[in-house]
């Protein structure tokens, strides 16, 4: 099952002080009762590499739904990302197959996100793609 709904926020961070790439979606910036939330460290250790720790994070709405190396494939357009999870992230993502989040930003945020996202996927570039 994909499953779908509209983020009335996302929020995009590069910065030192976070020590990682985050982009995340939610429904309720206040209060949110969906969200999902790309992540990656700026930099991995060697346990990192080791328990395969080393890669991008994908959650929806708890950790519980998280995994290193979820996505399969990311598609970004002006008003939607499209989500496919690995077939590794199956079992952990067992009822959602992938996602489809609709959002409404400005271009120079939407160049923001997308930067961003290359930077979460940078080990894995064919992973994300850009459509206009």
């Amino acid at each position: 099952m994909k499953q779908t709904f509209t983020a009335k926020s996302v929020v995009t961070e590069n910065s030192p002080e976070e020590e990682s790439f985050i982009v995340g979606f939610m429904d309720n910036e206040k209060d949110p009762s969906e969200f999902a939330l790309f992540q990656r460290a700026f930099e991995f250790d060697d346990q990192d590499e080791e328990t395969g720790l080393a890669g991008h994070w994908f959650e929806y709405k708890d950790q519980a739904y998280g995994d290193y190396k979820a996505c399969e494939s990311v598609t970004i357009l002006k008003d939607v990302i499209k989500i496919k999870i690995s077939e590794n992230s199956k079992n952990i993502f067992s009822e959602f197959s992938g996602f489809e989040i609709h959002f409404n930003i400005s271009n120079e945020e939407l160049k923001f996100m997308i930067e961003t996202m290359k930077s979460i996927f940078q080990d894995n570039p064919e992973i994300l793609r850009i459509e206009d």
